[in-house]
């Protein structure tokens, strides 16, 4: 029998420079090269929607006291590298959600700050922290849930991350 393919989501917003700490960049970028060296995911099915994506502009907080840097994306040449914004977070879950099927496996991880808040009537809503903006735990159920791969894997390792599970 045919067997399917692995795919990740590697996700880290940071929100702005001061909050898009050093700690995120070096998280993901360790998840990924575990994801490519050790589990032999191919770069190409992995999605890094990280900060301020491949901009070149000093985007992260080095928490050494110097100035701000910019996020070195290299690593990821070979991946699908894009800001960590709403829009994009929903196109890559939609793309995924049209390419994979009950073969397939899945990976969506996040690691950030988190934040939490309140929006219209629902007072108790976790969020992820994307880049300038925040993705509701509502957002993330529906997008999360379109995708129907065989085998789905969640890691939500920031603050206020056991919200995300609710919805």
């Amino acid at each position: 029998p045919a067997t399917g393919s692995n795919y990740a989501v590697l996700f880290s917003g940071g929100y702005n420079a001061q909050n898009n700490h050093a700690r995120y960049y070096n998280n993901i970028k360790a998840m990924y090269q575990t994801l490519v060296s050790n589990c032999g995911l191919s770069p190409s099915n992995i999605y890094v929607v990280f900060a301020d994506g491949a901009n070149p502009g000093a985007d992260q907080n080095p928490d050494n006291g110097r100035s701000y840097v910019n996020s070195d994306m290299s690593y990821a040449s070979r991946s699908h590298v894009l800001a960590a914004t709403a829009a994009n977070l929903r196109d890559t879950l939609a793309t995924l959600a049209n390419k994979l099927g009950s073969k397939d496996s899945f990976m969506f991880y996040s690691f950030d700050h988190g934040s939490q808040g309140s929006q219209g009537s629902q007072t108790h809503q976790e969020l992820l922290v994307g880049w300038n903006e925040f993705i509701t735990d509502t957002t993330m159920a529906s997008e999360l849930q379109a995708v129907h791969a065989g085998h789905s894997t969640y890691v939500f390792a920031e603050c206020f991350a056991g919200g995300m599970l609710e919805d």
